[in-house]
């Protein structure tokens, strides 16, 4: 059976997580090769994915969901995840956004 796009989407986006992941962690150990090797891989599987959301147009589609939810302090970053997280799918990774609405929702 063959996957749909969405899932390959899906699939593609867990594999960069998981390498990008890695980076950290080989980086603490000062192992730049693996480190590398893993960045290298990303780079790879990114051509695969939807190109990717910048940082001002994360920040804009934020600040847009935190108002539809009606959202005030970091208590409601769930509310806001929820909302954009479907928006964004294989676009943006979860982390970043996750962080953007923090400090959107900290500065409000």
């Amino acid at each position: 059976e063959e996957l749909k796009e969405d899932e390959i989407l899906a699939v593609t986006s867990s594999e960069v997580k998981k390498r990008r992941e890695s980076v950290e962690e080989y980086k603490k150990a000062e192992r730049e090769e693996l480190a590398q090797k893993e960045e290298d891989e990303i780079k790879v599987l990114q051509k695969y994915l939807p190109e990717q959301l910048s940082d001002a147009e994360l920040e804009e589609m934020t600040k847009a969901a935190i108002t539809e939810t009606e959202s005030s302090g970091k208590k409601d970053i769930g509310k806001v995840m929820q909302n954009l997280m479907p928006k964004v799918k294989g676009r943006a990774d979860g982390r970043k956004i996750n962080q953007i609405a923090i400090k959107l929702l900290v500065d409000k």
